[in-house]
């Protein structure tokens, strides 16, 4: 098992435990077990995880406008999680806590378009733009999310009951509600039928992330039909969608969907060059699969120019960003010619 592979499957192993850690943290607050400190725990372990997912985007991404959107979404994840915490643990003011409910769908109706941004972005050159035409994308998202924050003027999206104290607890669905779900689930299947397009490998991994989706849209329709199972095993939306949407990018990166600047690790581990990178202390960070062993001395005499260490091999080294590589030359032939 190379480093890369072991590193991913702890990272995975990590993930995981923060994620049940949480739905315990859960399952506790609901039975009157530190409701609020466990509920801001739970937070705090999502926000971490999206911050988290955010950075190794960042780092793994090559192209640029592909890169910006999924650092977008991890962000726009951050917010909800953000906003839902103050609706729940700092605010009660009615009023304010519908506003902050309503500013729900900032993030659910732009992380399915920025998810075709990245769809649309795949394969492309680096320095890659979209075509203007998409801003015009724009257009009826945000009309979306106007209807919605200004609910309390028209109606048309929820419906409260006359003289009732308005909150998410008591309202009806109207027509504008599914027509903004309409919007966001013709952005997520454009999105993913765009990757399923453009993806080159095996019919089997490329259907990972359409099944994600269809686990996503099943989970809120049974979320909104009440479902009591539903409500104790996942009653909370705004994480577990957060978690749907990343592990559908994280699914597209793994399978090949989204390209990546990663395997390197695995492929320098692999060769046969007798190389090695270090750090700037001589700490051997990754080697290649027949290399050496070299004590610190020996790399750093290599400093100023190659160094025998053998009368058929020699050790070479250059700097780089971060470190040095190093290498070994096989000049028996050399040696053989001038004996």
């Amino acid at each position: 098992m190379t480093k890369s592979i072991k590193r991913n499957k702890n990272n995975a192993i990590i993930v995981v435990l923060l994620i049940v850690c949480a739905v315990i943290f859960r399952i506790l607050g609901n039975n009157g077990i530190y409701p609020i400190t466990l509920g801001l725990l739970r937070t705090f372990i999502y926000i971490g995880l999206y911050i988290w997912w955010g950075i190794s985007v960042s780092k793994r991404i090559v192209q640029a406008q592909v890169r910006r959107n999924l650092v977008a979404i991890a962000l726009l994840n951050v917010f909800w999680l953000v906003i839902r915490s103050m609706k729940y643990y700092f605010v009660s003011d009615p009023v304010l806590s519908r506003q902050l409910w309503y500013w729900y769908y900032f993030p659910m109706l732009f992380i399915p378009l920025f998810s075709v941004f990245v769809s649309m972005s795949l394969g492309k050159p680096e320095n890659y733009r979209l075509p203007k035409w998409t801003s015009l994308l724009y257009i009826p998202t945000v009309l979306c999310l106007i209807l919605v924050v200004t609910n309390d003027f028209h109606q048309l999206v929820f419906a409260f009951p006359a003289g009732e104290v308005w909150s998410d607890k008591n309202n009806d669905y109207v027509f504008g509600y599914f027509l903004i779900i309409v919007w966001e689930i013709i952005c997520a299947l454009t999105s993913f039928t765009i990757m399923i397009i453009k993806c080159r490998l095996s019919q089997r991994k490329k259907y990972l992330p359409l099944i994600l989706l269809c686990i996503c849209i099943v989970y809120a329709l049974i979320y909104a039909s009440g479902a009591e199972w539903m409500q104790i095993i996942g009653g909370d939306i705004t994480a577990v969608q957060c978690l749907m949407f990343t592990s559908i990018f994280e699914s597209c990166i793994q399978c090949g969907l989204i390209q990546t600047n990663t395997g390197y690790e695995a492929l320098f581990e692999a060769g046969t060059f007798r190389a090695q990178i270090t750090d700037t202390d001589y700490h051997t960070k990754y080697d290649s699969a027949n290399s050496p062993k070299l004590s610190e001395n020996v790399m750093r005499s290599a400093e100023n120019g190659a160094v025998s260490i053998d009368k058929n091999t020699v050790l070479k080294s250059n700097p780089i960003e971060g470190g040095r590589v190093l290498w070994l030359e096989d000049i028996s032939d050399i040696a053989a010619l001038l004996k």
